[in-house]
C-alpha cells in the first residue's frame, strides 16, 4: 500500500488540498 502526504492551504478567499507522494510529486489537488 502506498503512503501519501496531504497538505491543506487555507487562503483568504479559498481553501485547497493537495496530495503528494514520497518523492514530492503532486498526485491530486482540489480547490
Amino acid at each position: 500500500m502506498a503512503d501519501f502526504v496531504g497538505a491543506l492551504d487555507q487562503g483568504t478567499t479559498s481553501t485547497r488540498f493537495m496530495i503528494f507522494d514520497h518523492g514530492g510529486n503532486e498526485i491530486a489537488r482540489h480547490q
